[in-house]
């Protein structure tokens, strides 16, 4: 995997792996379509960077991704996702984003490449601090990494969730360092809901204003953490009762949040199972 992120693809690969001709590649590249350099013999070569965005911008597939070296899902989990902590903890923004490029070339939905790869990769690096601590630092900094490059990779292009879609608040009530996860949760329905992403360590009352002025469907709470459980909980079943006056459904994720007391409560343990819960749903 690791080669071929930084591999430069020819023209004759990338015409085997779209199903077109060779001349029809050169064509994109010559108008400037695809984005290629060229060796100093002349022949053209073109990143999995550039391939990617050309195909997100046209909306082609590969239809033989073997062709440039993406082999399927179920032969590559372990090296992607070394690939992908490598880069969280090295804060290698380039490297993340094309690690996730080359997942979505080969097929993967969001939800599947949030599920199996990022947030995987992310708790293997969330394993070895221990908060507070200088390894902080890092889990900070991926943070950060994985922030821009979700927004660049994952985001749907020219695809705008209407006004009859759900509408999300999304907040994490837990341990800052561990608040990813309602960040994953917006990437993972981005194209199915209209969602208002509050981040981490968010008051009560903050949510409470949120459900009402958003005119909220689904609240999606999160919480991680040690030793979080009874920290949350007073105002977790604060913001229950106001989600329940208002109809709005909740959805939550982690392991430091309590149980609900009431019944509107679906637990989920995983993007791809959220991602189902609000395509099930409507307005």
């Amino acid at each position: 995997m690791c080669e071929t992120l930084v591999k430069h693809l020819s023209t004759s690969e990338i015409a085997a792996a779209m199903g077109v001709g060779e001349s029809s590649v050169k064509r994109w590249i010559d108008a400037g379509t695809l984005s290629a350099e060229k060796t100093p013999g002349g022949h053209r070569r073109v990143t999995v960077s550039s391939l990617y965005d050309f195909l997100l911008a046209t909306g082609r597939k590969l239809v033989a991704p073997e062709a440039v070296g993406l082999q399927g899902p179920a032969e590559f989990p372990v090296a992607a996702i070394e690939v992908c902590q490598t880069s969280l903890r090295g804060g290698d923004v380039s490297t993340f984003e094309s690690a996730l490029q080359m997942l979505r070339l080969a097929e993967m939905t969001p939800a599947t490449v949030i599920d199996k790869f990022v947030y995987p990769a992310f708790q293997a690096l969330r394993a070895t601090c221990q908060h507070p601590s200088e390894e902080c630092l890092v889990l900070h900094r991926a943070i950060v990494v994985l922030q821009a490059a979700l927004s660049k990779t994952l985001a749907p292009v020219g695809v705008a969730p209407g006004d009859a879609s759900p509408r999300i608040v999304l907040a994490d009530v837990g341990y800052e360092v561990d608040g990813i996860p309602s960040m994953l949760a917006e990437a993972a329905v981005w194209d199915q809901a209209r969602c208002l992403q509050l981040g981490t360590n968010v008051p009560a009352t903050v949510i409470e204003g949120a459900l009402e002025t958003f005119d909220a469907d689904v609240l999606w709470l999160s919480a991680s953490g040690p030793a979080r459980r009874s920290a949350v909980s007073s105002d977790f079943h604060r913001i229950e009762a106001r989600a329940s006056r208002a109809k709005v459904k909740v959805v939550t994720f982690g392991s430091a949040l309590p149980r609900m007391r009431g019944e509107t409560e679906t637990r989920v343990s995983s993007f791809g199972e959220f991602r189902g819960f609000v395509a099930a749903i409507g307005r």
